[in-house]
């Protein structure tokens, strides 16, 4: 399970982030939530927290 993303260099606060991903499931029952995150001014670093995207569940990487 993917539980944690941290993206580097980024340079403002995000306002909201979504947590979507593309699976086998039809849409519009696909993952699009509004996903918990902590951003640290200092460093530059978005944590999008409280994650559970399975890894192996029919995800197709690369795509959106």
């Amino acid at each position: 399970m993917i539980d944690e993303i941290v993206i580097l260099n980024v340079t403002a606060c995000p306002t909201a982030v979504l947590n979507t991903w593309v699976n086998n499931t039809p849409e519009p029952a696909q993952g699009i939530v509004s996903a918990l995150f902590v951003y640290l001014p200092t460093t530059l670093e978005l944590h999008i927290i409280d994650l559970n995207i399975p890894v192996d569940d029919g995800l197709t990487y690369g795509q959106s």
